[in-house]
């Protein structure tokens, strides 16, 4: 499976609370049908793409047509047109950490990138909002997220 492929997956699982909803069916407690792990949709949702290189274009591309609003932050601005095929606008990091229901890191671990999500990152996102993470580990300080810091 490619990384982009298992980005979404990864996205999916996470936001509809699968794992949770199967450990709750598997443990016992189920009791017949209720609406508790709805979790979040994808359509109406802002999915914010931190750096747009062929990972992060191909995460974009496999998001079309779900309805979400898709974001993305990077130093440069790609052209128009790519943007427009691609139905992503450009944002800041820090707005887009701000405005985003789900965050997904597609960045190359370097002296920029190391430790990108740290505390005051984490402390800028949405409540309840998701960041998948399938770069490299380092993108994101896990000293802090270990002490699980909320977003």
């Amino acid at each position: 499976m490619d990384r982009h492929e298992l980005t979404v997956g990864l996205t999916i699982g996470l936001i509809r609370q699968i794992r949770a909803a199967d450990n709750f069916v598997r443990s016992g407690n189920f009791q017949g049908w209720q609406p508790r792990f709805y979790g979040l949709g994808i359509e109406s949702s802002t999915i914010g793409i931190v750096g747009m290189g062929a990972i992060g274009k191909a995460v974009a591309k496999r998001f079309q047509g779900w309805g979400a609003t898709l974001l993305y932050s990077q130093p440069e601005a790609l052209p128009a047109a790519e943007e427009a095929a691609l139905g992503a606008s450009r944002s800041t990091f820090d707005e887009l950490l701000a405005t985003s229901d789900i965050v997904i890191l597609a960045l190359a671990l370097n002296e920029q990138t190391l430790h990108a999500i740290n505390a005051e990152r984490l402390s800028l996102m949405k409540q309840g909002a998701f960041l998948i993470n399938p770069c490299r580990g380092s993108v994101v300080d896990e000293s802090v997220t270990q002490k699980g810091t909320p977003c």
